[in-house]
Formats: structure tokens, C-alpha cells, sequence
């Protein structure tokens, strides 16, 4: 449905096993479109009109989801367990907290969230195995101790100084640093 002018989603209520929606680019009501696919497990809704997020908890299903860059409040996310990859680049949060319970994320993108600057609900999130904090305000890694399963972690164009933290996540294979006044690298036990 990309770059399409919709006014009507009722027929998505007809698509039983409807896993995929691309509702990016569109003027359509994407709260009315939701109502109405709740076996989706991919969500793309990059540049749509949605306003609040509340229609999201009952898409039981969804793994993937891309999100709007107007959103700020991230609390109807917390209920939607499913979630492994999660995509909030350029979004207007600033509260992760509501993201602590997700425990089945695998894949997060914050980059260019900018209003981000405490990671530290992120710590639970023991299955994370990318993450990319591209131009957020994260200045320190003292949560990512616990990101045991952490492969690729991205810090472009972020504040950090030290990663000391990082030293014990024997499964990073990949770290950015470009643009960061990093200049030191500690001791890794892999990378």
C-alpha cells in the first residue's frame, strides 16, 4: 500500500492469514486499518498519519515492526511480547522504559532517535543481538553489562567516551565507532 491514497481497510478483515502490511507513505487511517488485520506479524508504518499507538495491542502476532517518526510515548508497546525486531529510527521518543519487558527482541534500531539518552531499560534485554544507537544522546554503556547475546552494536555519532563496559559480551562480533570520542579500546574477549 505504499505512497497510496486509502479510505477504506475494511477488506483487510477478509484476509485471514494477512502477515505483511506496508502502510508506509500513505494518508491511510492506519488505526482503522489495524483493527482489522490482527494475524499481522510484519508492520511497516514509516511515514503514515498514525497517532497513537493503542490499536498495536491487539496484533498479538507481530514480530517486526517499523514505526512512525511522530511518536513519543512508547507505552502501548510493553504489552506486545512477540517483538523481535523493533525499528525506531528518527522517532521522537525519549522513555524506553516501556521497552524493559520485551523480552523476545532480538533487533533494535534507535539511530537518529536523538531525545534518547538513557539506555538503561535496555539492560533486560538479555535476547538482544543488534542494536544501533546511531546520533542518540547515549553518552554511557553501563547497562549493556547484561547484553550477554549482544552481536553488532552501532555508537556512530554518539557521545561515548569509554567502553569498558563492553569488555565481557563474548558474542560481539561488530562495533561502530565512527564519529565518537572513543580513544581507547580496552582489552575484548572477542572481537
Amino acid at each position: 500500500l505504499k505512497r497510496l491514497t486509502v479510505r477504506d481497510c475494511s477488506v483487510l478483515a477478509r484476509l485471514g492469514g494477512l502477515k505483511e502490511l506496508v502502510l508506509s507513505h500513505t494518508t491511510v487511517d492506519a488505526a482503522v486499518c489495524l483493527g482489522a488485520a490482527t494475524t499481522i506479524e510484519r508492520l511497516s508504518l514509516r511515514k503514515t498519519r498514525l497517532k497513537g499507538l493503542d490499536q498495536l495491542q491487539s496484533l498479538t502476532a507481530l514480530r517486526e515492526l517499523v514505526m512512525p517518526v511522530e511518536v513519543t510515548d512508547l507505552s502501548p508497546l510493553a504489552g506486545i511480547k512477540s517483538l523481535a525486531s523493533l525499528d525506531l529510527s528518527g522517532t521522537k521518543a525519549t522513555d524506553l522504559s516501556p521497552l524493559a519487558g520485551l523480552e523476545a527482541l532480538v533487533r533494535l534500531n534507535l539511530s537518529q532517535a536523538s531525545g534518547v539518552t538513557d539506555a538503561a531499560p535496555l539492560k533486560r534485554l538479555v535476547a538482544l543481538e543488534e542494536l544501533d544507537l546511531t546520533a542518540t544522546g547515549i553518552t554511557t554503556l553501563t547497562w549493556a553489562r547484561r547484553l550477554v547475546n549482544l552481536k553488532v552494536l552501532t555508537l556512530t555519532d554518539t557521545a561515548v567516551k569509554t567502553l569498558r563496559p563492553l569488555t565481557a559480551l563474548a558474542s560481539l562480533v561488530s562495533l561502530d565507532l565512527a564519529a565518537t570520542p572513543v580513544k581507547r579500546l580496552p582489552s575484548f574477549k572477542r572481537l
